[in-house]
């Protein structure tokens, strides 16, 4: 039996349209996500990608292979020009990977071994960086900001998203090579800034709840996990009753969608999600005043099954919130990328322009 699902996005694909083909690779804590790009007149297509359980797994040769093969059986591809691996963690010198939310290391040498071509390990947010070049209109939704008043043509831009964990990434234009390069980054892991006793009290739980012997992260609180983290406090603080969705809840494995999912029927998990999205608006905030982008990308599993929640005004209310530049964060527009396969892009991205080696000394 198979333990994978594939898709095709190119119905009538013939093999002498493309240039080159190459693989990318966006693995996260929860899923491992294969694609297969082709190149041509300059443009990278997405052609068919395979998905994995990445908690199956304890390292990247079973699903890489078994990826690789499907590709080279199905569109008798015999050469890739270059595959590109992202990962959800920090990356060594573009060579490895120990993957931040579960157990499990990439190694460059291993995507070559397997895939008989030039490779690199990515961070899986520089990935979604690289992917933002490829994003069409249709892929986005605008949620906040004044597209016309605000911004320079080819300026900076951001990029923060949460599933698994939290990811940010700040997205540079090169004009020599003609695209966006997103700059590595961990913010997702810097100290959560508690505001009052309430925020106090849920980070003194949640470094209990967790035996956390430092600070708690943002992306303790801004992530799958993270909104289990505050729906245990809100319970504990027994703000409302139990309901007969408590059991539900309690009962599952993965609880951060279902307390999504009940958000409007049962008030704890309503009281959840509305401080999850007041807490990522404001991460939102303080990465937007930290280099004033010209556009501020929402990407993430968490936020395409939500969009709801983020067009409500409790999340813009919340990021345009500041004493001194609240001007300014009105005007920066701030987007949710509803592309799931944007970071998978991303990595098809940089596989094909391997060649350009400088963009990944940045």
């Amino acid at each position: 039996m198979n333990n994978y699902k594939t898709k095709t996005y190119i119905k009538n694909f013939k093999n002498r349209e493309y240039e080159f083909f190459v693989i990318g690779a966006d693995i996260g804590g929860t899923n491992m996500n294969f694609g297969l790009s082709g190149v041509k007149n300059g443009n990278i297509e997405l052609i068919s990608s395979v998905h994995f359980k990445t908690l199956n797994f304890k390292n990247i040769s079973e699903p890489l292979t078994t990826a690789v093969d499907y590709f080279r059986e199905k569109y008798k591809i015999n050469n890739f020009k270059g595959a590109a691996v992202a990962a959800a963690g920090p990356v060594l010198n573009r060579e490895y990977c120990k993957l931040t939310n579960a157990d499990f290391e990439i190694k460059k040498e291993e995507i070559e071994k397997i895939a008989c071509c030039k490779g690199i390990v990515i961070n899986d947010f520089s990935a979604v960086g690289f992917g933002i070049n490829l994003l069409k209109n249709k892929d986005l939704i605008k949620i906040s900001g004044n597209v016309k008043d605000y911004g320079n043509k080819k300026g900076v831009m951001a990029v923060i998203g949460a599933g698994t964990g939290l990811g940010e990434s700040i997205l540079v234009f090169d004009q020599n090579l003609g695209f966006y390069v997103p700059l590595p980054s961990e913010g997702g892991h810097t100290d959560f800034p508690a505001e009052n006793k309430f925020e106090y009290d849920m980070s003194d739980f949640i470094k209990g709840k967790n035996e956390i012997p430092g600070s708690v992260f943002y992306e303790d609180f801004i992530s799958g996990r993270g909104i289990e983290n505050i729906y245990s406090f809100v319970k504990h603080k027994k703000f409302y009753p139990g309901s007969e969705y408590t059991k539900i809840i309690d009962s599952g494995d993965k609880k951060a969608p279902v307390i999504a999912k009940y958000s409007g029927k049962d008030r704890t998990c309503k009281k959840t999600m509305e401080i999850f999205i007041k807490f990522y608006a404001k991460c939102a905030r303080n990465f937007a005043l930290t280099i004033l982008p010209e556009k501020l990308y929402i990407a993430g599993g968490i936020a395409q099954k939500n969009i709801l929640w983020f067009q409500k005004d409790l999340f813009i209310s919340e990021f345009e919130n500041h004493k001194t530049y609240s001007k300014i964060l009105k005007k920066i527009p701030v987007y949710i990328i509803k592309n799931y396969n944007t970071g998978l892009h991303g990595a098809c991205f940089a596989a094909a322009n391997l060649d350009m080696g400088e963009i990944f000394k940045k």
